[in-house]
Parts: C-alpha cells; sequence; structure tokens
C-alpha cells in the first residue's frame, strides 16, 4: 500500500509512465522503513512471548526503593494476562520504549536491500511483459 502510494506519487511527479530503476529502489526502500517502523515492536513482544520471558531481565534497572507489591523482576514462567498489548505494555515500562526498537537498525540493514532489489526486478518484469502484452492477457476477466 505504501509503496503504491509513493509509486504513484513520484510517477504523477514525473510525468513518465514508469519508474526509473533509483525511483523504485528509493519507493521500495521507504515502503520497508515504514512497514518496519510500524511493525517492529510486534515483532519484539512476539519474540519475547516465544522466549518465555516479555521482559529483558539483563537490562532491567535497578528495582525501586522500599516494598514491591509485585516480584522484581517478573517470574519467569508466570502466565498471568501475558497476551501481546500486555508483554508491549510490560516492556514499555520496565525497559522503556526504546526497547521496543532494539535490535531494528540491523534489522533494517538486512530487509531493505532485498525489498529494494525485489520491487526492482518485478518493476522490470512487468515492464518486459506488459510490452509483449502478457500483461493485458493476465489481468483481461473471464
Amino acid at each position: 500500500m505504501v509503496y503504491e502510494e509513493l509509486k504513484s506519487s513520484m510517477l504523477q511527479h514525473s510525468g513518465r509512465k514508469r519508474l526509473t530503476a533509483e525511483q523504485t529502489c528509493c519507493a521500495a526502500s521507504m515502503s520497508k522503513i515504514f512497514g518496519t517502523v510500524v511493525t517492529y515492536p510486534i515483532q519484539v513482544a512476539r519474540t519475547r512471548l516465544q522466549q518465555g520471558d516479555p521482559v529483558d531481565s539483563c537490562r532491567l534497572p535497578a528495582p525501586p526503593p522500599g516494598p514491591l507489591l509485585l516480584p522484581y523482576p517478573p517470574a519467569a514462567g508466570r502466565r498471568s494476562n501475558r497476551g501481546m498489548s500486555s508483554v508491549l505494555v510490560q516492556i514499555a515500562r520496565v525497559e522503556g520504549v526504546a526497547a521496543l526498537y532494539r535490535g531494528m537498525g540491523a534489522n533494517l540493514l538486512r530487509v531493505v536491500p532485498a525489498t529494494a532489489a525485489t520491487f526492482v526486478v518485478y518493476e522490470r518484469v512487468a515492464a518486459v511483459l506488459d510490452e509483449g502484452g502478457v500483461m493485458k492477457v493476465l489481468h483481461t476477466k473471464r
């Protein structure tokens, strides 16, 4: 969706029929970065749920002074209210909001080039097929 909006905007601005490889690479990269920023906290929470320890006990701050009402750190294996939203809230409260994005930079370095290359190849193949009339045959209703 983001890619298609960026593509449409770029085509309108350039007045061309097709994006150049550089424009395709740029639009694909920006859409992947946007999608990753939006979904990365969910991936972190999912991973923590799979590991069984929603709070990274290696990075916990010192416990607050005074009596604690809940065990600190939260006991591993406790199953009370451990849905996705509660894990997201728990990570943000205990480790800070930045913990929801820890490791995202390395992930972007891995996935953005692959996504850009995939979209460039897709657009080039679609252009070749369109020139040969194959795309028109594929998109006609029967």
